[in-house]
């Protein structure tokens, strides 16, 4: 089983969205503890314009922190997904 996570991300915030820090998306709490850090898998798509988008890191398997290699301001789409811990160990 997998566990998806989509939306729309603005550094500046206006997304409006309690999920999204200045540069880091926060993965929702029934996430934590259910799913396998490892098998986090994060795509990002511009909106606009090439901003050279990158995951810095990912924290704790909780906090994913987005990077612009160009210091353009970060707006994209995205998809995270992770499979279920029970399933990732029965693989």
């Amino acid at each position: 089983m997998e566990k998806v996570l989509k939306g729309t991300f603005n550094v500046d915030g206006s997304a409006n969205n309690p999920r999204h820090m200045v540069n880091a998306i926060l993965l929702p709490e029934d996430w934590v503890g259910t799913i396998d850090p490892n098998t986090i898998n994060i795509q990002l798509t511009p909106i606009g314009y090439v901003q050279d988008l990158v995951v810095d890191k990912i924290e704790w398997g909780r906090k994913i922190v987005l990077k612009s290699c160009n210091a353009a301001n970060i707006h994209c789409y995205y998809t995270i997904t992770a499979q279920v811990a029970e399933v990732a160990q029965a693989a």
